[in-house]
């Protein structure tokens, strides 16, 4: 890693990780397949930053961020007996590879009077590979484009009475995938995607705080494709909505220690898939879930109490 200014206003960081190892297992099957998988690890992360802070500007901040990323694994790492020689008598091992480049642009504005402005612009080119041998017994290619955009304003500090968030998130996807199995199933794939949100913080009192958000998520999926299990064409295009609360009870027992109390509600959106048993399209309704946590922390520095 390297990092330092790089003008008055300007300053930059990047950050190099790398880590492999060979797969530990012995394939000793003959008929192993050795083919295009790849069965040992690797990870390989790139990032880079740039933190602008004009002078001239008092309050705001600009941050470019770019991420390469890389990673491979076999689908497993099982041996069979005796398993202390480490050996596997199976006659194949599939591998994944993952590929993704992200850009971020983050911009923030403190207007000196408890209001902040932020927003985030993503986009992300990922590419997912499954590699088996032979390649027709369930090769995958998953090529997705994603681009995100959230704006959120915040108002207060943990010192007042009152204090929140509120703001919207926008993304669209587009996926492009492949499935080699008993013949070439491809589908396109689009989702747009919607969140309205609120959340305010009130002080109950000096150790007490209560807190209650609201979020409104709205997804638009489109799934168009055909594959070798059927000659059904699918073209599929929904919309979800969801109307997703939350509540939270939080309280200081000290400077470093709090405990509390949360119920929420979360949601996936529905959408089609195929049975690779029966080789039919298979529609799911959107899911919906209530969660209750009870939690302690200590450790953390909490503030606005004497």
């Amino acid at each position: 890693m390297a990092s330092g200014s790089l003008s008055e206003d300007l300053a930059g960081r990047i950050a190099v990780d790398d880590w492999a190892r060979d797969n530990c297992i012995d394939y000793t099957n003959p008929a192993f397949a050795v083919g295009s998988t790849d069965r040992d690890h690797e990870s390989h992360t790139i990032r880079a930053k740039l933190l602008w802070q004009p002078q001239e500007i008092p309050g705001f901040q600009g941050k470019l961020t770019f991420l390469h990323g890389m990673t491979n694994r076999p689908n497993w790492e099982a041996v069979t007996e005796p398993y202390e020689d480490l050996e596997s008598a199976t006659a194949s091992n599939p591998s994944w590879r993952l590929r993704t480049n992200t850009t971020i642009l983050d911009l923030s504005h403190d207007f000196g009077n408890g209001w902040t402005l932020f927003n985030q612009l993503q986009y992300s080119d990922i590419r997912i590979k499954r590699s088996t041998e032979p390649v027709n017994s369930g090769t995958v290619v998953l090529d997705q484009d994603v681009t995100s955009n959230e704006t959120r304003a915040t108002f207060g500090t943990p010192e007042d009475r009152i204090s929140g968030v509120t703001g919207l998130f926008v993304s669209h996807t587009d996926s492009d995938e492949l499935l080699d199995y008993r013949g070439t199933t491809p589908y396109d794939d689009r989702k747009d995607s919607l969140g309205l949100f609120a959340e305010a913080t009130w002080r109950l009192a000096d150790r007490r705080s209560l807190t209650g958000g609201l979020r409104y998520q709205r997804d638009d999926i489109t799934r168009r494709g055909v594959s070798s299990f059927t000659p059904n064409l699918l073209d599929d295009d929904e919309s979800f909505d969801a109307w997703l609360p939350k509540l939270a009870l939080a309280h200081d027992l000290d400077r470093s220690s709090r405990i509390g109390v949360m119920v929420s509600k979360g949601y996936n959106p529905g959408g089609v898939t195929l049975n690779l048993t029966s080789g039919e399209y298979v529609p799911f309704d959107a899911e919906t879930s209530w969660n209750s946590e009870i939690s302690a922390a200590s450790g953390c520095s909490t503030t606005g109490w004497n």
